[in-house]
């Protein structure tokens, strides 16, 4: 299973490992694994790194398997936009404003499909240094590859 590490502010880790939050919002998605140059392949296992923002911890805190992604354009019907911003836990002109701020009004939506796995605190040298980069990074075993 190919796998990314995404950075994420500490309150949206504890509610993605709470399993609150089943939908995370980002405005890029993995399309390839760099190492192998194919497809990248769902489900896709994605590392949580908690970010220092915030009191964070810098290190990886659990994780979650993907299964897809769904792509929500700025002229989604209300009731998807509603769904979308109640999974994501945001105020449905939280989830407006961030959508509508973002050209070409596309952003992606990461489907949890498994339950998440807290797990003791792993800092983030245990993967790499590039580990606390913003957004996310692929993963592979002795290295990250972005």
């Amino acid at each position: 299973m190919q796998a990314v590490i995404l950075s994420i502010r500490k309150e949206w880790a504890r509610l993605i490992l709470s399993g609150d939050k089943t939908l995370e919002i980002r405005r890029t998605k993995p399309n390839y694994c760099a190492f192998t140059i194919s497809k990248a392949a769902y489900p896709l296992r994605v590392f949580l790194y908690e970010s220092k923002a915030n009191g964070g911890r810098g290190m990886v805190v659990g994780w979650v398997d993907c299964e897809g992604v769904t792509e929500i354009t700025a002229d989604a019907d209300a009731e998807t936009v509603r769904a979308t911003a109640a999974r994501a836990c945001l105020r449905v002109q939280d989830f407006d404003t961030y959508r509508r701020g973002h050209k070409p009004y596309i952003l992606t939506c990461w489907n949890a499909s498994s339950a998440p796995t807290p797990t003791q605190a792993i800092p983030s040298a245990t993967f790499s240094r590039e580990a606390a980069a913003p957004g996310w990074r692929q993963y592979i075993p002795g290295g990250i590859i972005s």
